[in-house]
């Protein structure tokens, strides 16, 4: 039984890396055979798919680049393209479930094997100039394995689906925001697609990177309207009431930043705490027992907390030099006026009325 799981669990994780795997492989060997290489190694376009492999998983890495081998990092990674691996693993997870019929079992040894191959394609991968974190990678691609393994349908994320649908949407109204910016700038990113020439093949692969940092972008202009704003590199701030950055990197869709300060943005601090009390009604509504209701408070302000703080943190970090260090936002900013705002509520609205209650009925006795 135990070598049937084994065997069951190795050939689905084996399936799902190679849902992702082949494509990018393919991706890397052409763009090397169009591009052209002097010395015809088709080592480099395997080793390239296995870091694109990795930076899909949000592994990141150390860089010593040329010509001078300055130490840099690639932390930054595309939130969009973690989606992959993430499907794949279901479908895997799923298949192992079905032949073992033991979910626990079925989940326990296709996480090993997934971590095990990942381990491997951290360690073969390495050069001396490009080093995939041997430290954090694994910890990245388990965090994935467990995304993978959750069931949106269960009662237990009953107290957050009205959440996620606020968050979902206040992502989608900063997008519209920052797209609306874009084509105010299109003359930007007319020039900073015109500076990197990237040709038909790199275009395409290009834009299809640019498509995948979306994501990111949506936490950066959220940020923004919340009030405080992004970091672009070192000693660079962009916000309502700030604006301190001098050059912009060579990435076009990049040119829709603002390109001064905005303080009438600000107003977009009334989406959000619109939206919190909101929750907070429907919280009420759905809740009729005071301690029910101070459960459900606890939990959306410690679970929707977590979730803020991972996003704000994954979705900024160092763009391959230290002049790009940081770029994106603090971990803390959103996570924090979330829970301010449950917590102030659940003070005002539910703690403090319930208190004075007792109170007089002590007064009264």
């Amino acid at each position: 039984m135990l070598a049937r799981a084994l065997l069951v669990s190795f050939q689905q994780a084996l399936r799902s890396i190679a849902l992702t795997l082949f494509p990018l492989a393919f991706i890397a060997l052409f763009a090397w055979a169009t591009a052209g290489s002097s010395s015809g190694n088709t080592s480099d376009p395997i080793r390239a798919s296995i870091w694109l492999w990795l930076g899909a998983h949000l592994v990141p890495f150390n860089l010593f680049l040329p010509p001078s081998f300055d130490a840099g990092a690639l932390s930054l990674l595309p939130l969009g393209g973690a989606i992959f691996p993430i499907l794949a693993m279901r479908s895997g997870l799923a298949r192992s479930v079905d032949a073992l019929e033991k979910v626990r079992a079925a989940r326990i040894f296709f996480s090993f094997w997934y971590l095990l191959f990942g381990a491997g394609a951290i360690f073969l991968s390495r050069t001396s100039d490009i080093k995939p974190s041997f430290v954090i990678g694994p910890i990245f691609i388990f965090t994935l394995l467990l995304i993978s393994m959750i069931d949106l349908k269960s009662p237990i994320f009953n107290p957050f689906r009205f959440s996620a649908h606020i968050l979902s949407l206040l992502l989608g109204l900063a997008l519209i925001v920052y797209g609306i910016s874009l084509v105010m700038h299109y003359a930007i990113v007319k020039d900073l697609t015109t500076v990197l020439q990237p040709g038909w093949v790199g275009g395409a692969l290009l834009l299809t990177g640019q498509i995948l940092y979306i994501p990111n972008l949506a936490f950066y202009s959220l940020s923004y309207l919340l009030g405080f704003g992004f970091a672009v590199g070192a000693g660079t701030h962009i916000s309502p009431t700030i604006f301190t950055i001098n050059q912009i990197p060579a990435i076009p869709l990049l040119g829709g930043l603002p390109t001064q300060r905005h303080p009438l943005y600000l107003f977009g601090l009334l989406l959000p705490i619109g939206l919190v009390i909101a929750i907070c009604i429907a919280v009420l509504r759905h809740q009729s027992e005071i301690n029910y209701r101070i459960k459900e408070f606890l939990i959306l302000i410690a679970g929707t907390s977590a979730v803020l703080v991972v996003l704000s943190y994954i979705s900024s970090g160092t763009l391959l030099t230290s002049a790009l260090n940081p770029v994106g936002l603090r971990w803390w900013p959103l996570a924090a006026v979330h829970a301010g705002g449950l917590a102030t509520f659940l003070l005002l609205v539910v703690l403090l009325p319930v208190g004075i209650s007792r109170i007089r009925n002590r007064s009264n006795t």
